[in-house]
């Protein structure tokens, strides 16, 4: 699906950003009261307009890392002195240590290198532990969030409860956080938000205000999903190069879904410039380029990309754009490889691989490998981006019945994608309904004026 979250995701933005630098601000409350139902423009926050998005220009300063190939380094520089080897790590002291770091890469990197080594370091430290309950909870819980592994999650958030000494108050709402995040995932939206509205009251938190933000996104408020994306970013002290340029490529994510495809890549592009070498934020760039014609110009990216990331999606992307080309033989080449990376990933980490691995399997001829893989992620994220590649998958094996089966209660609830009308319509338009297959191609087309715009060649494109 042309919106999945990467397996940087996200669609859990907390997460991207909690491992590294979000770790300095992860304790700044906002502090106001209960927000109205439609803000006054003039409404202050923090000293600043509610929904304003910070100044920012490129400070000069030593010592921090500006660059992704910067921050690489710099994780690497610690982990080194904390004595990981890059094999499962020894019981040291520096374990835990070497957990977070090797979480973060894993992170940024999206290889499948560092997260089967972040696994292997969690493992590593709960054994070292002895002890269920002192392992490295909360670390344990980012990462099965990152990989999308959801029913593990709540035994650590269990563990975390029973410590004698604690939860404290930050503790608490970061357990009811989780909890709702679980809620969100699960399809059950009026849960998760009640959740993040009573956090936003008791406590704020920045971690709140980019849950709230994704929350609005996915239910159709493009412009409140901003709003609290730019309050969060007012919290960010000092220059903060990695998560500024997160902030950048957000709300040039919001954009694209909503069909402002000029503003979309202004967005892709300053997020470039505040933090650049970042693949995740260069996909987006050559993605932008393919759409809008730029072919040679995005194959030249993607290609440079793959090879760098080793990441399935740019082979996807790069077999993609060969396909828009009229180049069969160059397409089958990259989709090959592709697949050969996505079956590595789905034995080793399967959960975190199926959704965009399903992707694949649609757009390159193996309809029922990827209803096979859906059902699965369906399952375990029966949220409203899940049931719709479900149904994607069902139509491509010849069930519009059971497509639509799968995507009305999606339809029936608060989640909000141009994507999910369009597949609807697809069924519709199996079943010979007409009429009900153009409602649907137009409710698209009013959550995103550009839904229809999009060559078929190019879906692979996240």
């Amino acid at each position: 699906m042309a919106n999945a979250q990467p397996a940087v995701g996200p669609a859990r933005p907390s997460l991207l950003l909690m491992a590294g630098a979000a770790a300095s601000v992860a304790t700044l409350f906002v502090v106001r009261p209960w927000e109205p139902a439609v803000p006054p423009a003039q409404t202050m926050v923090s000293g600043h307009r509610f929904g304003e998005a910070p100044p920012w220009k490129r400070p000069v300063q030593v010592g921090v890392p500006e660059t992704y190939a910067a921050v690489l380094a710099e994780i690497d520089g610690k982990r080194r002195a904390f004595g990981d080897t890059g094999q499962p790590p020894a019981e040291t002291d520096n374990i835990e240590r070497i957990v977070r770091l090797r979480i973060e890469r894993a992170m940024l990197t999206g290889g499948l290198d560092d997260l089967v080594a972040a696994e292997q370091a969690l493992t590593a430290a709960f054994a070292h532990a002895g002890d269920e309950r002192l392992g490295p909870h909360w670390e344990r819980i980012a990462f099965n969030f990152h990989v999308h592994r959801l029913s593990a999650i709540e035994p650590d958030l269990k563990a975390v409860e029973s410590i004698a000494v604690g939860p404290n108050k930050l503790e608490r709402a970061g357990i009811d956080a989780d909890r709702a995040d679980l809620d969100f995932y699960s399809g059950r939206y009026d849960a998760a938000l009640t959740t993040y509205r009573r956090i936003e009251r008791e406590q704020g938190g920045y971690d709140n205000l980019l849950r709230l933000s994704t929350w609005f996104w996915r239910t159709g408020d493009p412009d409140k999903a901003m709003e609290y994306l730019n309050e969060a970013e007012w919290l960010v002290t000092g220059p903060a190069f990695e998560q500024r340029g997160w902030f950048e490529l957000q709300r040039g994510l919001i954009d694209f879904d909503r069909g402002r495809w000029e503003d979309a890549a202004k967005h892709f592009a300053e997020a470039d410039r505040r933090f650049p070498g970042d693949w995740r934020i260069e996909s987006r760039i050559a993605k932008m380029q393919a759409l809008k014609g730029d072919l040679p110009g995005a194959l030249t990216r993607f290609i440079t990309l793959a090879e760098r990331s080793g990441h399935p999606d740019m082979m996807d992307a790069v077999a993609g754009v060969y396909r828009a080309m009229g180049d069969r033989a160059n397409s089958e080449a990259w989709a090959a490889r592709a697949g050969a990376a996505w079956d590595r990933r789905l034995a080793a980490l399967p959960q975190a691989a199926w959704g965009h691995a399903i992707d694949h399997y649609l757009s390159f001829g193996d309809p029922a490998r990827a209803l096979e893989l859906a059902k699965l992620n369906a399952a375990e994220r029966p949220f409203g981006e899940a049931l719709t590649q479900l149904a994607a998958a069902q139509i491509a094996n010849g069930q519009p019945d059971a497509a639509l089966s799968t995507l009305k209660p999606v339809l029936e609830s608060k989640w909000r994608s141009s994507l999910t009308w369009l597949v609807a319509a697809d069924a519709q338009t199996m079943l010979g309904r007409r009429k009900e297959a153009e409602a649907a191609r137009k409710e698209a087309v009013r959550l995103n004026p550009r839904a229809l715009d999009r060559n078929a060649a190019l879906a692979l494109i996240h």
